[in-house]
């Protein structure tokens, strides 16, 4: 049985990831437990990681967020919470293999002009994972980046533009992590 953390727990991702991984030992944590666009997020997940000594960590938070007043709540959120993870590990002496797993997006090279701040804290996110991936390995960490295309969740429906978009359920994204990063 692994030890699995799942952020944004209660997001449509993060409930069918606790579906498919539930003979395990979940973590759920939501934005009740730790809020990222808290200033106190950085010492809880300090002291969950330290606590816990996970096996598998899932961040699926993330915030659309508007391009006139959420800079700070989008890019904390998206991008710092990510880096707050890696950050812990990159202080510590690691001896355990562990797998951590970045929601990314495939808007983060497309922009839409109502979304820049998103698309910019996911390009930022993917820059993240390129830069930290080779140093990460030499610490017995597999750091991965997954892309799930617009899923059918309560921030897509968040969004400005009304055109047809297709969307992948939460369940079959759910399943494509989960099997394809061998989590079970």
């Amino acid at each position: 049985m692994k030890k699995i953390i799942i952020f944004g727990s209660n997001g449509g991702l993060g409930t069918e990831l606790k579906n498919l991984l539930k003979n395990n030992s979940i973590i759920a944590i939501d934005k009740k437990k730790i809020d990222f666009s808290n200033q106190n997020s950085k010492k809880k997940i300090d002291n969950l990681l330290s606590k816990v000594s996970p096996d598998i960590i899932i961040n699926c938070a993330g915030v659309l967020g508007s391009n006139i007043t959420d800079y700070k709540k989008v890019f904390d959120v998206n991008f710092s919470s990510n880096w707050d993870i890696l950050r812990y590990y990159l202080l510590k002496k690691n001896k355990k293999k562990i797998k951590i797993i970045f929601i990314g997006s495939s808007g983060f090279n497309k922009g839409k002009k109502d979304y820049m701040l998103y698309a910019a804290s996911k390009s930022a996110l993917v820059s993240l994972y390129v830069s930290a991936s080779e140093t990460l390995k030499k610490k017995n960490i597999d750091l991965k980046i997954f892309h799930p295309g617009t899923m059918d969740t309560k921030m897509i429906k968040d969004l400005k533009y009304k055109k047809k978009i297709k969307k992948n359920s939460t369940k079959n994204v759910a399943k494509k992590i989960t099997y394809g990063y061998k989590l079970q």
